[in-house]
């Protein structure tokens, strides 16, 4: 196993080239601080440091061992909005009075709820959702947000991914993208994908929701929000924001 390790300050400096670059990659595993990825072969680790040579990146040889369980073994419980109390698989500790419990999916899995992009999410759901809502998850990883939006009251929830490197959470999801949805049957619907990604179905996201319908885009980073065509409410986390489109009045 291989880190490809950035200088803290890349962090402010990401941009579209980077995200393709790592979205390209077979990675292993993700570090927020110091900003590092990782790849099981020496081969991938130099292919992507290549593609982040700007930044200067080193490549360290990591020693054996289970970096899936020594990564969770880091997570802990975190208050996330005003209503979620987010936990790693497997903790005992108690839950805060007015907390709705949420525990993060176990493996390498996108989408498990440790990453500020998937906390923004779940925020923007606890203002915008409600319900009785059909809620939809495009890119769901995990399932998270689907389990987080049943016990918000959506009526449904499911999701879509075009690559589960794990079953979702409660199986509510399908193989495929937000071009087999019908048009007008959302009415809340969350992409937490990478800029390029979002602009690329946007179109879709926007078809799929009902009047009145809320689209959440989130996967930007700070400084990418302008890209977006859109505007709406903005949801910020270290470094990290979500787009909140809502009806108009």
């Amino acid at each position: 196993m291989f880190r490809v390790i950035l200088p803290p300050q890349a962090v402010h400096d990401f941009d579209e080239a980077l995200l393709l670059a790592v979205a390209a990659a077979e990675l292993a595993g993700v570090e927020e601080e110091p900003p590092a990825f990782w790849a099981a072969e020496r081969a991938g680790a130099e292919a992507l440091a290549e593609a982040l040579a700007r930044w200067r990146p080193v490549i360290e040889e990591m020693t054996p061992r289970n970096w899936n369980a020594a990564w969770q073994s880091e997570w802990r419980p975190v208050e996330v909005g005003r209503r979620f109390y987010l936990t790693p698989p497997g903790d005992e500790s108690a839950t805060p009075p007015g907390r709705i419990r949420l525990a993060m999916h176990a493996g390498n899995v996108f989408g498990n709820g440790d990453h500020a992009t998937t906390q923004l999410c779940l925020t923007a759901m606890e203002d915008f959702l409600r319900p009785g809502d059909l809620f939809l998850d495009v890119g769901c990883g995990s399932g998270l947000l689907s389990e987080a939006a049943r016990m918000l009251g959506a009526q449904c929830a499911f999701g879509c991914d075009l690559d589960f490197t794990a079953p979702p959470r409660n199986g509510a999801a399908f193989a495929g993208s937000v071009d087999a949805v019908r048009a007008g049957s959302c009415d809340f619907v969350v992409a937490n994908i990478q800029l390029g990604v979002l602009l690329e179905l946007l179109p879709d996201l926007r078809r799929v929701l009902a009047p009145g319908g809320r689209l959440a885009l989130s996967g930007l980073m700070a400084q990418q929000v302008d890209e977006l065509p859109v505007r709406g409410s903005v949801l910020t986390r270290g470094g990290w924001a979500a787009v909140v489109l809502l009806p108009a009045r």
